[in-house]
């Protein structure tokens, strides 16, 4: 009887550590729908918090998505608007299982064209002469790319190639995790030449020399063929993928009308429709349980995700100053208007345009405060009763960090001063009175004010 109780105790006792021992498997995971896929990442854009997944971290071949770290490497090189030469030693080195575009050697064409070869048709003879034309050879194009990836904080992923192949055609040296390129993807949906790129359905590529124009179309039939529910949601777009070893495989970006953004990076184990099928309860799923505040997803401004101004403009944006449809990328100007209304609602001045329609430069915003706001405070210890030609030089001296300002008018010179004493002005922003103030500056000079 001793026995038996001793049995049971144990019994009992290996239960209760084995209960404890167990990792406990939330409502949400259990929950998620089923799908066909060697693993998956649903992740926050604004955060890079990880939603859902499956296998995030397993040894997996990324395929085509592969070019998505092709374009970032390209821009991180060159302009859009820098011509390259497709020649015959280019075209050599593309295998002849890829896909292509069709280039002929001779022709010549802009960085922009050759990546919307690269990203929609996923052209394998882009993403050479892409590699070849911005770094000399495809070896200094990989060693670039593995740079990339390092910089990127992507600890899985190692890449031999700018195309995508894999084992399947002897690259050994091309793989990573999905999370790793849910990231990657992350990165390059922040870069406003990707982010335009990917969401078109199709290109008119330009006729250069003997080859005639052409039409490519993009491989992500979200945009061309796959019907979703829209009003849960919208594609904004993404890079496609296929090998045997790789799969069927998506990265696309996806975006619901209250800001919430995530990226679904997807790599199939069964048939290309079967894919389309399964992102599709993974996205309905992700979305209706972010409505219900079952998921936490974090509204944000994807042209600032990347940058130090990102805490301050979402700062402002959780005031109610912005939409979630502004945009504040570093290119991004604005008119008198629009940049005066910004600096207005931040600083609760009542500043007004002296060209509405027209840009704001430095000049502009320095003589519109100075007039309508500070024209009693003064501007220089320089003492007024001084010589005109006197109390410019003083002002020159004090302004000539700034391009043009040798050229100003003294009443000019007044009011650059004034800004400038006030330390209204970025540190980044390009010193020429004449720059003209982006969206992201305005935010920046309201804040300091």
């Amino acid at each position: 009887m001793k026995h038996m109780k001793k049995i049971c105790s144990f019994l009992l006792v290996f239960a209760l550590m084995l209960h404890v021992c167990t990792p406990v498997v939330s409502v949400q995971a259990a929950s998620a729908p089923s799908v066909h896929a060697h693993a998956y990442v649903i992740m926050d854009a604004s955060t890079g918090n990880v939603l859902l997944s499956k296998n995030a971290l397993h040894k997996i071949y990324p395929a085509s998505t592969v070019k998505l770290m092709t374009a970032l490497v390209v821009l991180d090189k060159c302009k859009t608007t820098k011509k390259i030469k497709v020649t015959k030693k280019m075209l050599r080195q593309v295998p002849s299982s890829a896909s292509v575009a069709g280039l002929k050697a001779g022709s010549k064409y802009s960085v922009s064209s050759l990546l919307h070869m690269l990203l929609l048709p996923s052209a394998a003879d882009a993403a050479i002469v892409l590699a070849c034309g911005t770094y000399g050879t495809t070896g200094s194009f990989v060693k670039a790319m593995n740079k990339k990836a390092k910089s990127l904080s992507l600890p899985y992923t190692v890449l031999d190639n700018p195309i995508g192949l894999d084992i399947g055609d002897h690259y050994n040296k091309t793989y990573t995790t999905a999370k790793d390129f849910a990231i990657l993807a992350r990165h390059a949906m922040a870069n406003s030449t990707i982010r335009s790129i990917v969401a078109k359905s199709s290109y008119r590529v330009p006729k250069s020399g003997k080859t005639k124009a052409f039409t490519v179309y993009n491989t992500n039939q979200f945009l061309n063929k796959i019907s979703y529910n829209t009003s849960l949601y919208q594609v904004v777009g993404g890079k496609t993928g296929t090998t045997r070893a790789a799969g069927s495989v998506l990265i696309t970006t996806v975006k619901d009308k209250k800001g919430h953004e995530i990226i679904c990076a997807f790599f199939g184990n069964s048939t290309h429709a079967q894919m389309y099928t399964d992102i599709r309860k993974l996205l309905n799923y992700t979305f209706k349980k972010i409505k219900k505040g079952k998921l936490a997803c974090k509204k944000g401004f994807w042209d600032t995700r990347f940058r130090k101004t990102n805490s301050l403009i979402q700062k402002y944006y959780n005031k109610g100053y912005f939409s979630v449809s502004d945009r504040f990328y570093p290119t991004k100007q604005a008119s008198q208007k629009n940049s005066l209304s910004i600096i207005n609602k931040i600083s609760k001045l009542t500043l007004k345009p002296k060209q509405p329609n027209a840009k704001l430069s430095i000049l502009d915003f320095s003589l519109i405060l100075y007039e309508q706001n500070a024209s009693k405070e003064a501007t220089t210890k320089t003492d007024e009763t001084t010589a005109d030609a006197s109390l410019k030089n003083a002002l020159k001296k004090k302004c000539k960090a700034y391009k043009n300002s040798s050229s100003c008018s003294t009443d000019e010179l007044k009011a650059l001063s004034y800004v400038l004493d006030k330390k209204l002005l970025p540190s980044s922003i390009k010193k020429d009175v004449h720059t003209y103030i982006t969206k992201e500056q305005a935010v920046q000079i309201a804040d300091a004010m």
